[in-house]
């Protein structure tokens, strides 16, 4: 019968017409070796074969046998290079102990989270029927792989099983992605007869070849004790458990058949934005292997951006290794290729910190914009359902001024991987400018890394390029702060206009519909207020260098928006204030009022260059000799009844009230049975025994003899 490969084996049986073998020979192994009994499962039968012409499913012909190197002591490496003495063949090599996470189980260094008759630990062995799925014997195979015979396999990379049970790739290819091919794809690197990742790949840790010692992991292509870069060692592996089959939301916590790991729980589906490829959730705007679509892989050399493939990053990314990467968030790469933070810290502004800034919420072991991803959407934890995306709440349609761009709400005016529309992304060294790719930044934005940005309030460039406000500040007039100044709001962690946001439209979180835009009347489908309607947004085009004098025209960088357009001088009335600079009215401007940098502060506005307290209908403004001016309704406020400092007399046993003068009414439990207000509410009526409960109920003498020297009483309003 047909033999089943295993990829433990150090000796292979070979799907041939006729043709089956598993048992070492006298001349191949020598007698001190182990016995084929650890080599092949028990549906196997052995029998004597004939040479085999080539070998298959990652196997080596040496002499009359298929073999694999990786295992074998007595072709370790190589045919007929022998392990001496009591040494092991591990990954290809000979050593005192097993390397690349395999354990030694009677001389042999074996996988026990897939072998049966090692499962979980040496000579646990499976029962009939039974397979090893991530070191537990069962019935069914978990963590994303396949019931081939009796075995769990991965059948993306297996080359005895590629792509489907029984399926061998022929000598000289290898298994990617669940294809039989001459080369590598998807990010991954052809070591041997195998395709691995090297950043993550324990038996091949930044190269072909290189394993990590025993009790080591490895982790952004290094050797370690500890894994970094935001993932958590289980067993000899560093994964994420967000999206990790076979260690979903912990180690050892394997999803069903047929269920993937999102958002660290097993589902049917996956949510957050991610796109269910096999059995993995996966971004198919940066994953090589599944770019664009599920398994279209990049060819080698070749990376994922913005959803094709390419030789460079676009997009504000940055190419690291086979991936495009955005630095200043991924704890993999930290401000730069191959730095990864440590355990318990995230990336944060492009620096490995144990908090989040720059306007962000730390969500495990990243840093992320609740507002807008989908995966954490208004709070850690909150994904979107599949087709929906996040835009301040998961939803089917984006607002508040952005573009749904496949499941991301955007804004095409910044955004370098859909500039100016989905899909259209920047390329290396560009930026997204007012929806426009170029070198530099317009619009009264300034270039910081790969993205336009204005510095006057983006909490991750504050005032300059890299400036990142702590948690719970945000960048207002002043700089990174807890309050807002200059006419702005705190609205979460960002101070917004709330007379043309169209994310907080009046109020914070109160948000547009698509199509409309926030102007002086609230969301509206149309301007008013003396503002044109440029895309999502009410502009002042007299002064705004992102659409100047009409909607579009974009002011150059260092140029600003004047009296006759674009230019490096500011018109008449106006003076060039702010980074990046601005031509403002300083006596009407609420973050200039007088000179540039001078904000007001405590609700005051500015009025001929003054911050002044302004006071709306129907408030008056009342200025005390010794403190702040206040608004006062002097119909109405008891503390100023008719005139600012004017309240109304304390009185016993009363409220006061005003209603263009000073009224009072009786508080619970009193009465004024005097019918004079002028001494308030002067009886308790509780306890008041000539007027017990209400005025004039006098309450009788005790009716027994004993009680003749006690008089009348009165509580809680009853005569007693």
């Amino acid at each position: 019968m047909r033999s089943v490969l295993l990829r433990f084996l150090g000796v292979v049986a070979l799907p041939l017409a006729g043709l089956t073998m598993g048992c070492f020979s006298s001349e191949g192994t020598g007698d001190d070796l182990p016995s084929t009994d650890s080599f092949v499962d028990s549906g196997t039968t052995e029998a004597a074969v004939d040479s085999p012409s080539t070998c298959v499913g990652g196997t080596t012909k040496c002499g009359d046998l298929c073999v694999d190197t990786s295992r074998n002591p007595a072709h370790c490496g190589a045919c007929d290079h022998r392990c001496d003495g009591a040494d092991l063949c591990s990954s290809g090599t000979c050593g005192g102990f097993c390397k690349g996470g395999s354990v030694e189980c009677d001389k042999l260094c074996v996988d026990v989270d897939v072998d049966p008759n090692n499962c979980g630990a040496c000579g646990v062995k499976c029962g009939t029927g039974e397979v090893c799925s991530s070191g537990t014997c069962g019935l069914a195979c978990g963590g994303g792989t396949t019931k081939c015979g009796t075995l769990c396999i991965d059948l993306s990379k297996d080359p005895a099983n590629c792509g489907s049970c029984g399926s061998t790739c022929a000598s000289g290819e290898v298994c990617s992605f669940g294809v039989c091919t001459l080369s590598c794809a998807g990010g991954t690197t052809k070591c041997g007869t195998k395709c691995v990742d090297t950043a993550k790949d324990v038996a091949n840790c930044g190269g072909c070849g290189t394993a990590c010692a025993l009790g080591q992991v490895c982790s952004g292509g290094a050797c370690a004790l500890s894994c970094a870069g935001g993932t958590t060692k289980c067993g000899t592996a560093c994964v994420d458990t967000t999206k990790d089959p076979a260690n979903c939301g912990g180690c050892t916590k394997p999803c069903a058949s047929g269920m993937v790991c999102s958002g660290s729980a097993c589902a049917l589906a996956c949510t957050g934005g991610s796109t269910k490829c096999g059995t993995a959730c996966v971004d198919i705007t940066k994953d090589p292997a599944n770019c664009g679509g599920c398994g279209v892989a990049c060819p080698t050399g070749q990376v994922c951006s913005g959803g094709g493939c390419a030789l460079s990053c676009s997009g504000g990314t940055t190419k690291c290794g086979t991936a495009c990467v955005t630095t200043s968030k991924d704890p993999a790469n930290c401000g730069g290729c191959g730095i990864a933070c440590p355990a318990g810290q995230v990336c944060s502004g492009g620096g490995c910190a144990l908090s989040c800034g720059g306007g962000t919420t730390k969500c495990g072991t990243a840093c992320v914009d609740t507002a807008k991803d989908p995966a954490n959407c208004g709070g850690c934890g909150v994904a979107c359902p599949s087709g929906q995306v996040c835009s301040g709440s998961c939803s089917l349609a984006c607002s508040g001024g952005t573009t749904k761009c496949g499941t991301v709400c955007v804004d095409t005016k910044t955004d370098a991987s859909n500039c100016g529309g989905c899909g259209v992304a920047c390329p290396t060294g560009q930026v997204c400018s007012a929806g426009g790719c170029s070198l530099s930044c317009g619009g009264g934005t300034t270039k910081c890394g790969t993205a336009c940005v204005d510095l006057s309030k983006d909490p991750a460039n504050c005032k300059a390029c890299g400036v990142v406000c702590g948690a719970g500040e945000v960048c207002g007039a002043t700089g990174c702060s807890l309050s807002c100044g200059g006419g702005t709001t705190k609205c979460g962690t960002a101070c917004v206009d709330l007379s043309k946001d169209p994310a907080n439209c009046k109020a914070c979180g109160t948000v547009c519909g698509s199509g409309e835009v926030c102007g002086a009347t609230g969301c509206s489908l149309s301007c008013a207020g003396g503002t044109t309607k440029c895309g999502s947004s009410c502009v002042d085009l007299s002064n705004d260098p992102a659409n100047c004098k009409a909607c579009g025209v974009v002011c150059g960088s260092g140029e600003v928006c004047g009296a006759t357009g674009c230019g490096v001088v500011c018109g008449s009335g106006t003076k060039l204030c702010g980074t990046p600079a601005a031509c403002v009215d300083t006596k009407h401007d609420p973050a200039n009022c007088g000179d540039c940098g001078i904000a007001c502060t405590g609700g005051t506005s500015c009025v001929s260059s003054s911050c002044t307290l302004v006071c709306s209908a129907p408030t008056t403004k009342c200025t005390p000799g010794a403190g702040s001016p206040y608004c006062a309704d002097l119909t109405h406020d008891p503390a100023n009844c008719g005139a600012c400092g004017t309240p109304c007399a304390a009185r016993p046993g009363a409220n006061a009230s005003c209603s263009s003068g000073c009224l009072y009414s009786c508080k619970p439990g009193f009465a004024n049975c005097n019918a004079d207000m002028s001494d308030g509410c002067e009886v308790d009526v509780t306890s008041d025994p000539l007027n017990c409960g209400r005025c004039g109920n006098v309450c009788a003498l005790p009716g027994d003899a004993g009680a003749a020297d006690v008089g009348p009483t009165c509580s809680s309003s009853a005569c007693l």
